[in-house]
């Protein structure tokens, strides 16, 4: 395969303490590398066993935040959010820094690492890989199939294939190389620990596999404006590609705005969670950067969750629309 770097076959697995403060770099090195609060505490939402705290926040628009805190009451839900500018300011924000699950969103994380360092032409057989849950694009493959980082990167943002993003994984360093990098470029708070499927497991106070929106925006556009323009190009490519969150941010899109994003969900005994992280680009060529996150009770199902957070969705694009 032409321009095509073989990679190791690797099948480890890449684990961390829940200790949030435990953030050092370990597991394998690359190889062959190419080329509002209203000012004022509105209250508690307390989700059982899965509880956060609204944490306090200088007011961006005490409206907008009015409106989530509603949508956070009349759902015991907890709902978080953070909107940037080009610039990175920040233009409404709401549990902006509290913890809320990755879910399938770290799969945007992994490819934008993959595409800075240049290895998307790297490639390995599936079979390096075990198959797991949801898996549309390689779960029956043959085994033998010959994989580019590149073409697991599409199949993980287009359809959130699993297996492609333990493929990355696997073949990148594993999680905790992740976060090393996103420690490199400044978030201290942001970490991946786990494959797929175990990251969307929230559990208890659970550290592992967490990101606040404020970190989830910034990071956005951090990667939007630094990642070099090949790079930045393909990330922006496969996340337009995205066929998971059609009723999200997607389904209220202005006329002639551009979307790039990925969603991801969880649901286990303790809560079920929603998220959509996303660039949003006006028809004048304005660029926002947004992240909407969800915990709600356990047992609420996917259509109602999304619900939940598409009525969020309308509160962001309220806002940007009353600017």
């Amino acid at each position: 395969m032409e321009n095509r770097h073989m990679l190791p076959y690797s099948n480890a697995l890449f684990w961390s303490s829940t200790n949030p403060q435990d953030n050092l770099p370990h597991g394998k090195k690359l190889h062959s590398l190419g080329a509002p609060l209203i000012a004022f505490c509105l209250g508690t939402v307390v989700i059982s066993g899965c509880s956060t705290v609204a944490t306090e926040t200088a007011p961006t628009s005490k409206a907008s935040q009015a409106a989530i805190v509603a949508l956070e009451k009349k759902y015991d839900a907890a709902i978080g959010v953070s909107l940037r500018d080009a610039k990175g300011k920040v233009l409404l924000e709401w549990r902006s820094r509290e913890r809320f699950p990755l879910t399938s969103t770290v799969k945007a994380l992994e490819c934008a690492r993959v595409y800075e360092l240049g290895l998307e032409n790297h490639y390995a057989p599936i079979k390096t890989t075990p198959i797991v849950p949801h898996s549309p694009v390689y779960g029956k493959v043959d085994p033998d199939t010959q994989v580019t980082l590149k073409e697991a990167c599409r199949a993980a943002l287009s359809q959130s294939d699993n297996r492609a993003a333990n493929f990355i994984f696997v073949h990148t360093g594993g999680p905790k190389a992740l976060t090393e990098w996103l420690r490199q470029k400044g978030d201290n708070t942001t970490r991946s620990d786990r494959l797929e499927p175990d990251l969307n497991l929230s559990g208890k106070n659970e550290y592992r596999d967490t990101t606040t929106p404020s970190n989830a925006s910034l990071n956005w556009q951090r990667f939007d404006s630094t990642l070099p323009q090949a790079a930045r190009e393909q990330w922006l490519s496969d996340l337009a590609s995205n066929q998971m969150a059609g009723n999200l941010f997607r389904s209220r899109l202005p006329e002639n705005w551009t979307l790039y994003d990925r969603s991801g969900a969880g649901s286990d005994e303790y809560c079920a969670t929603r998220a959509n992280h996303a660039i949003l680009v006006t028809d004048k060529g304005v660029r926002y950067y947004a992240a909407v996150h969800l915990k709600a009770p356990a047992g609420t199902p996917m259509e109602k969750r999304d619900a939940i957070l598409q009525q969020a969705i309308e509160v962001v694009y309220a806002h940007l629309q009353s600017r």
